[in-house]
This record gives structure tokens, C-alpha cells and sequence, in this order.
């Protein structure tokens, strides 16, 4: 089990951090989009906000992860982290179609100087305790989710004392301001981490290993947005369901995805690093197209919730073996070419996701199943490489 002593000052810091955000993030997700539709935008808007945000995340993650391995990651993430936050004071200020995007524009800046460098950072804090930090840090954080997730709620009840939806999810959208307040303060008492030399592009990519998994990443960005972004308005226009049923959901999902980011480790200790990831993997990719057959909200829920376990229970342990099989000074450099390979594939499919929504609400669905079945398949050949070359024992 897990061994809080082997834990740096740093480290604790981080995870305690992550527990405000990860409310504020619970809440954004279960009414952001809803947000939107309250605003009398369709899902084309959700799609382009998603393709807009992902795409600048994209374009600028590279650049910024490379200059983080040279000059250090703490000044890069926390700008990252107050931009975002800036973000969403201007989506929750205005619904006017240029500020919304705006503030995706603001919001992929934003997450392109925080989410590949922070990630970097925390794994500079975690090394020799990969698989405990990140298992436990994923816990922590879907744990806060849920309590954020339930908190949809709360514009519920604005509606029934009398506010329309949308001023209900405008003061909603501020709250989740004030709640990551706390998390950027904290995270300023966290030390610099691993700075390096310049990073030459020719040795980073000469890993064959790394070259793999990257490529194998594409196909599971293209399949993800096909639905991840979009479930939620998915749920809503195939059963007419809102922020509470749909907060409720995600309250579930975070609540149980934290048991399954918990055991993550100890589940890889016993049944290995390699059964434990295709396990989760396949087993969700067999859920997914009874999404577009289940007749109700309950059932279409409870599916979508089991298959985002069981992705959620592999999740930890595929961060940490890229970070295991990552020389240290690329850190930042690769984590950001992981995120560029998963997230511009995603803001394409995002974007043509919701075009096909609007022609037929279940085709998202089968397109996700598709493209997610050639990831498994890749994935499962890959694995196989790795443990054969003794990189997949669970430390």
C-alpha cells in the first residue's frame, strides 16, 4: 500500500493543492456546457469552443513544456493557472459569441503553460514513487471532483427559488473562481523543480519506445473527442435531463473513480502493470456503443459511469510509465508532445463530433468505439514490448 513517509515536503504540498481545484473543476465540468446551452448555443459552439481551446493548448504546449526543461516549471504553471482562472471569469461575464471564444482561446493558454509543466513538476517531486504519487494524486483529485460534481446542484436550486438557468450556471461558473483560489496560493510554496540544458528534438525522438507510445496517443485523442466533451449535452438533448441528474452522475463517477484511482497501484502490485491497463481499456471499449442503445438517462448513466471507471482505473498507470520511460531533463519536453499528440486529434474530433451530433445524436458514439478499438490493439502490442524489456515492473 501506500508509504506517505517516502513523500517529500513538496509532494504533500501538491496533493494537499489539488484538493480545491479538483472541487472547482467538479463543478465547472458538470455546468459549463450547459452554460452554453442555457446561452441558446447549440452543440457547433460547444464544439468549436472545445476546438478552439484544445487547439491553442495545442499549438503552444511544445514550446512552452521545452522551456520549462530549461528554465524551470514553477513561474510557467502558476501564469497557466491564473490565465485559466481569467478564462472563467470571462466565459461566466458575458454570452456574447466573441468573448466565449475569447475565453477558449484564453483557456488553451492557459492550460498550455500549466497542465504539461505542472505535470512535469509533479513528477520531479515523485521520483522512485511514480506509481504511489500519481495513483494517489488521481484519487485526490476525482475525490474533489465529486464534491464539485454535486455542487451541481446549487443552480438547481437558484432555479427553483426563482432564477433563470442562465444566471443560475453565470454565478455557478464564479464560484468555481473563488474555490481555485486557494490552490495557486499553495502552490507558490512549492520549490522549483528539475531545470536542465537545452533540449535537442533529435534526442528526444530516439527512443523507439516513446516514438510508440506518442503515435499510439493520436488514436486515442481522435477517439476521445468524439464523446468525452460532448456527453454531457449528449445526456441532456437525448433525455432531457439538466445539471442536477447530470452532476449527480459525474458526483457518482468521481466519488467511485476515486476508490479506482486508489487501488490503482495496489491492483497493478498484484495483477501487473500490463494486465491491469488492458483490463480497464477493453472493458470500456466494450461499453461504448450500449451508449446509443440504452433507453433511459439511469441506464445510459450507469454505463457511461462503469466505463469511465475502468478507463479512470488505468489512467495513473499509464502517466507513470511514460514518466518512467522519460529521461528526467526531457520531462517537460515529452509530457508536452504526449499532450500536443492526444489533444490536437481531440480538438478535431471535438469539432466534427458536434456537427454529427446534430445530424444524428448516436453517431459520436460508434466513432469513438471504432477509433478506440485500433488504440487497444496498439496499445496491447506495445505493453507486451515493454514488459519483455523489463519496463512495466511496478515499483
Amino acid at each position: 500500500m501506500y508509504k506517505l513517509e517516502h513523500f517529500n515536503r513538496d509532494l504533500k504540498i501538491m496533493l494537499i493543492s489539488s484538493v480545491p481545484a479538483g472541487i472547482a473543476l467538479g463543478i465547472y465540468y458538470a455546468v459549463w456546457v450547459l452554460y452554453l446551452k442555457a446561452a441558446g448555443f447549440g452543440s457547433s459552439v460547444v464544439g468549436a469552443f472545445v476546438f478552439l481551446e484544445t487547439s491553442v493548448y495545442s499549438a503552444l504546449m511544445i514550446p512552452f513544456g521545452m522551456a520549462s526543461d530549461r528554465y524551470g516549471r514553477k513561474a510557467l504553471a502558476l501564469s497557466g493557472y491564473f490565465i485559466s482562472l481569467t478564462s472563467t471569469v470571462l466565459l461566466a461575464l458575458s454570452t456574447s459569441l466573441a468573448l466565449i471564444y475569447a475565453s477558449a482561446v484564453l483557456s488553451g493558454l492557459g492550460m498550455a503553460l500549466s497542465v504539461p509543466v505542472g505535470s512535469a513538476w509533479f513528477a520531479d517531486k515523485s521520483e522512485n514513487v511514480y506509481e504511489e504519487a500519481f495513483s494517489l494524486s488521481y484519487a485526490i483529485n476525482q475525490g474533489s471532483m465529486a464534491v464539485g460534481s454535486f455542487m451541481g446542484w446549487i443552480p438547481e436550486i437558484m432555479h427553483g427559488r426563482g432564477m433563470d438557468y442562465l444566471q443560475a450556471y453565470r454565478w455557478t461558473l464564479l464560484l468555481v473562481v473563488a474555490l481555485s483560489a486557494p490552490s495557486l496560493l499553495l502552490l507558490t510554496l512549492v520549490k522549483e523543480g528539475r531545470r536542465g540544458e537545452r533540449v535537442r528534438a533529435s534526442r528526444m525522438f530516439s527512443n523507439f519506445n516513446l516514438n510508440a507510445y506518442i503515435l499510439l496517443t493520436l488514436l486515442s485523442g481522435l477517439a476521445g473527442g468524439f464523446l468525452a466533451p460532448l456527453i454531457s449535452y449528449y445526456f441532456s438533448v437525448k433525455y432531457g435531463v439538466e445539471s442536477g441528474p447530470i452532476g449527480t452522475m459525474y458526483t457518482i463517477i468521481y466519488s467511485l473513480s476515486t476508490i479506482a484511482y486508489f487501488q490503482a497501484y495496489p491492483v497493478a502490485s498484484r495483477l501487473g502493470l500490463v494486465k491491469t491497463i488492458l483490463l480497464g481499456q477493453s472493458l470500456a471499449l466494450a461499453l461504448t456503443p450500449l451508449l446509443a442503445l440504452s433507453p433511459s438517462f439511469t441506464v445510459g448513466g450507469l454505463i457511461y459511469v462503469i466505463r469511465y471507471l475502468s478507463l479512470r482505473l488505468t489512467s495513473p498507470l499509464t502517466s507513470s510509465l511514460l514518466m518512467k520511460i522519460t529521461p528526467a531533463e526531457y520531462r517537460g519536453s515529452i509530457f508536452s508532445v504526449y499532450e500536443f499528440s492526444y489533444r490536437m486529434p481531440y480538438s478535431i474530433s471535438a469539432e466534427l463530433g458536434g456537427k454529427m451530433m446534430e445530424q444524428n445524436l448516436d453517431l459520436p458514439v460508434y466513432v469513438n468505439a471504432t477509433v478506440k478499438g485500433l488504440y487497444v490493439l496498439g496499445l496491447a502490442w506495445l505493453l507486451r514490448r515493454l514488459r519483455r524489456e523489463g519496463l512495466t515492473d511496478v515499483s
